[in-house]
């Protein structure tokens, strides 16, 4: 995908996803990201009802150039009688200072159905008002 969130201001917004419509908390997921200073940080969540699945630059504010990429695999999408195993990595740049406060993001997660093959993804930014920006773009590979 490449995407920026409908969220004002400058800096980052979480991407949850959500599968099959399953809004219980069935989900766990952690992951590292580190900015352009150098800070690595990590996040560890279970036990929650969505999952992050990486970071997406807020572009709904000034300057416009904010944007992000990213790739997320779903291995096992289609055997139903395992949990699901997510994995992802994310770039981005929020078009602030220099180099345009670049952002990565790597990891994964487990979404915890067992019993059911994946029909169906949701992805939206955490934070308000949950949607991206016009022009974002997502490309989904099956096979």
């Amino acid at each position: 995908m490449a995407t920026s969130s409908d969220t004002g201001g400058t800096g980052w917004s979480a991407v949850g996803l959500q599968l099959n419509g399953d809004t219980g908390s069935n989900y766990s997921h952690s992951y590292y990201y580190m900015e352009n200073s150098g800070t690595v940080s990590s996040v560890v969540v279970s036990a929650t009802t969505l999952m992050t699945c990486g970071e997406s630059a807020n572009g709904n504010a000034s300057p416009a150039s904010a944007n992000s990429t990213a790739v997320i695999d779903f291995p096992y999408y289609s055997v139903a009688s395992v949990s699901k195993i997510v994995q992802f990595q994310t770039k981005g740049a929020s078009g602030v200072g220099a180099p345009n406060n670049h952002r990565e993001a790597n990891g994964g997660g487990i979404w915890g159905n067992s019993s059911a093959a994946i029909t169906s993804i949701l992805l939206k930014p955490q934070n308000a008002p949950g949607t991206f920006t016009s022009g974002s773009k997502f490309i989904l590979y099956g096979f």
